[in-house]
């Protein structure tokens, strides 16, 4: 396993938390992001907390899609086989449950 891609998932990931922390421990500050016009524009704050967990949600999808696709050998195929075609098999059973 690289370290350098450990580390870039990790980063990647840590960023919801940071956003959920700096959330609850400033909310007043929050609230002034969530005035500014262009944030405005998404809504009100718990509608900006919304879209923000949604987007997190994405990151963590293309993180685990991303760390698939690297320890597969460059494929999200399921070889016959490996272990690369369990991501098929998780993927399948959370799709279709």
């Amino acid at each position: 396993m690289s370290l350098w891609i450990l580390l870039c998932a990790a980063a990647l990931l840590s960023l919801e938390r940071l956003c959920y922390v700096w959330i609850w421990r400033a909310p007043d500050a929050f609230r002034a992001l969530c005035a500014r016009p262009v944030v405005a524009l998404v809504g009100e704050p718990v509608d900006v907390i919304q879209t923000l967990f949604y987007g997190f949600k994405g990151l963590q999808g293309l993180v685990f899609v991303g760390w698939c696709y690297v320890y597969s050998d460059g494929t999200l195929l399921p070889l016959s086989g490996t272990r690369s075609s369990s991501f098929f098999r998780l993927t399948t059973r959370a799709c279709c449950a």
